[in-house]
């Protein structure tokens, strides 16, 4: 995974990252992933454009299109909020779990990915 595609590449279900370069093997494993497998049909967006939250809830069953949307984008889906102790609909003060940016991922993925014989073995802890 060493051939270099352009530093915006088209990723999970046709959302841009823009997290670094990615070589054409994870390019082609982004954009064969829909990212909305992995989500809940219930979670939050994070709108902020900072670094202060702004989590807006999701719900597919009742906006499926706003969803897929949400869920299609460059941005955190937030899955639990203080540990379960925050419930539906409400928007807790502690995110503890998440989806992350796909363009962290790349970025993550991209890191890794240095022609050396580098192993994946926790990937699945670290991303959604």
């Amino acid at each position: 995974m060493t051939a270099a595609t352009p530093r915006a590449a088209t990723a999970l279900g046709g959302q841009r990252c823009d997290g670094g370069s990615l070589g054409e093997a994870w390019a082609a494993v982004f954009a064969a992933t829909p990212r909305e497998h992995f989500i809940p049909e219930r979670a939050w967006v994070d709108e902020a454009e900072g670094d202060q939250m702004d989590c807006v809830a999701l719900d597919r069953a009742t906006d499926p299109e706003r969803w897929l949307c949400a869920v299609r984008s460059d941005r955190v889906i937030v899955t639990q909020f203080d540990d379960r102790a925050t419930t539906w609909l409400r928007i807790g003060r502690r995110a503890s779990s998440s989806c992350s940016m796909p363009s962290l991922v790349a970025g993550m993925l991209g890191a890794v990915d240095n022609g050396t014989s580098s192993s994946l073995t926790a990937l699945g802890t670290w991303v959604c």
